[in-house]
């Protein structure tokens, strides 16, 4: 009896570990391991001060950040910018530059409505593959073609695929960069049929339904959840679903921006600041300055009381 209830007692631990680690890419692998608790207790699993990298919201508040990547397009963006209007939702896009040129207006209209705009490069390559010079032009030339158009620049980043590396995140530090991550995906994108790393999973993924797609979402949602969405016709349709049941859940939108101010060590982000002031367009730092960087800002460090709240979620 006595080595039925250890059982029992050691498969409901395993259970609740698995339930508490479910949303961490490693998950029982990362929980036997101890730098994996030291990052939460410092507060890096939220955010990778070294390189800029923020990884998620913060467990304590419920609240997620909406992101959409790859457009703008025409029809699927206007429509994505009519229903988050309509809810009052503030999202964050992140642009590729080839494509703001063909609709400057719906960058116009994102600024104009309250939403961020980020960083995915000129031409959307797979930035791990290419040379570190050609990454520094990729960002280069998006953020030009959206300070032509806005008369802002770009303070957030996201590589496309997350196919990125230590050098890359460092680079785009240096660049006056926050890099996005994400940590909630819709499986909504449309793959390239020719990249080795594509599997016939990912395709039959990619078909799927305004309704598929929003039950991805919810049913992995977590507090702090960075949510990919990208920028397509069924994923417009089905971002009114996604909205109505995460708010019906107690889930509170912002933007990126908005919830950097709300991890452990707060930094303070202005994701498109006007570029005719002389110290926002100046050349950033490089990443190993710890001078305060244009654009964005470490605030002060959290208080006893806010450790010991966040220590009481770990």
């Amino acid at each position: 009896m006595i080595g039925l209830a250890v059982t029992v007692a050691g498969l409901i631990g395993l259970t609740i570990l698995a339930h508490f680690v479910r949303d961490e890419a490693g998950g029982i692998r990362n929980a036997l391991s101890p730098s994996f608790w030291h990052e939460r207790s410092i507060g890096y699993d939220e955010y990778e001060p070294d390189l800029a990298w923020f990884r998620r919201g913060p467990r304590e508040k419920k609240e997620v950040c909406l992101t959409l990547d790859d457009g703008p397009h025409g029809l699927c963006t206007q429509q994505e910018l009519a229903i988050l209007k309509k809810e009052g939702v503030r999202a964050t896009f992140f642009v590729v530059g080839k494509r703001m040129v063909e609709h400057p207006a719906l960058i116009k209209r994102m600024i104009a409505e309250g939403h961020e705009v980020g960083n995915h490069t000129q031409n959307h390559p797979r930035l791990s593959t290419i040379p570190l010079a050609d990454v520094r032009r990729e960002l280069e030339q998006c953020n030009d073609e959206f300070v032509q158009i806005t008369g802002r620049r770009m303070a957030l980043f996201r590589p496309p695929g997350m196919r990125d590396n230590k050098a890359i995140l460092e680079l785009a530090r240096s660049m006056g960069y926050q890099t996005v991550d994400w940590n909630v995906g819709a499986h909504d994108f449309t793959p390239n049929k020719k990249d080795p790393k594509v599997t016939p999973e990912m395709l039959e993924a990619s078909k799927a339904t305004p309704d598929q797609i929003a039950d991805r979402v919810v049913s992995n949602i977590k507090n702090g959840s960075l949510i990919l969405l990208h920028d397509q016709l069924a994923t417009a349709a089905a971002l009114p679903k996604i909205i109505h049941v995460l708010r019906a859940k107690g889930y509170k939108f912002v933007t990126c921006s908005e919830a950097l101010t709300h991890i452990d060590h707060p930094i303070m982000v202005v994701a498109n600041p006007m570029v005719h002031d002389a110290h926002l367009a100046a050349n950033i730092p490089s990443s190993k300055d710890d001078s305060v960087v244009p654009a964005f800002r470490e605030m002060p460090a959290s208080t006893p009381e806010s450790r010991k709240e966040r220590a009481q979620h770990l």
